[in-house]
């Protein structure tokens, strides 16, 4: 999705990748501390052995060809800052958990958007994908998001879809569509229940 010619790469466009996941040696600050852990266990040659070399942000800007910056759990205030201006002075996107990227960054700089996974808290990925919808995003935003079809997944997803409706409903008096009608009515073969028989 990245490279592909409509991508933000090819159109030098800049673009944010979220992930629930982000921890445990995914990226490079957390392959760092999870390094230091082993060896402070002695267990440098079975930290070895996992084989983390390859941090997503090193794959990104392998693939992408430019820098790619981090914000997880590991760094400060200052430094989440100055990441996100290195959206406007050179690096090609940014790689985020969905909870760091709901806390007051302004990504209006990036206006493509990729959910690896999907926080269950709806507010949390809302408040994450607000940083990019800012006041002073001038450009349409591309929000994807990559699910497997077909798994329990699909079946949280539609889960978490309805509670958010019918939170929007309760919580702010707005009557349903008939769209949301027909979407809270058809639970043929969506309810949790069926999948796991």
């Amino acid at each position: 999705l990245l490279t592909e010619e409509d991508g933000p790469v090819a159109r030098k466009e800049k673009f944010i990748v979220f992930s629930t996941m982000f921890r445990e040696g995914v990226t490079e600050p957390e392959n760092k501390k999870l390094k230091k852990m082993y060896e402070a266990m002695g267990l440098s040659q079975e930290y070895e052995n996992l084989g983390l070399d390859n941090t997503l942000n090193k794959i990104l800007e392998d693939i992408v060809g430019d820098d790619i910056g981090v914000i997880d759990g590991t760094i400060n205030v200052e430094e989440r800052e100055k990441v996100v201006d290195g959206l406007k002075n050179g690096l090609a996107g940014i790689v985020c958990t969905t909870d760091t990227g709901g806390e007051s960054l302004d990504f209006s700089d990036a206006n493509y958007v990729y959910f690896i996974d999907d926080d269950y808290v709806p507010s949390t990925e809302q408040q994450a994908l607000w940083r990019v919808l800012r006041k002073g995003q001038k450009r349409e935003v591309s929000v994807n998001h990559l699910r497997c079809v077909d798994t329990l997944e699909e079946v949280i997803v539609d889960y978490v879809d309805r509670k958010r409706l019918i939170a929007k409903m309760a919580m702010d008096g707005v009557p349903p569509t008939k769209e949301e009608m027909i979407f809270l009515d058809d639970t043929d073969g969506k309810i949790l229940t069926d999948l796991i028989k």
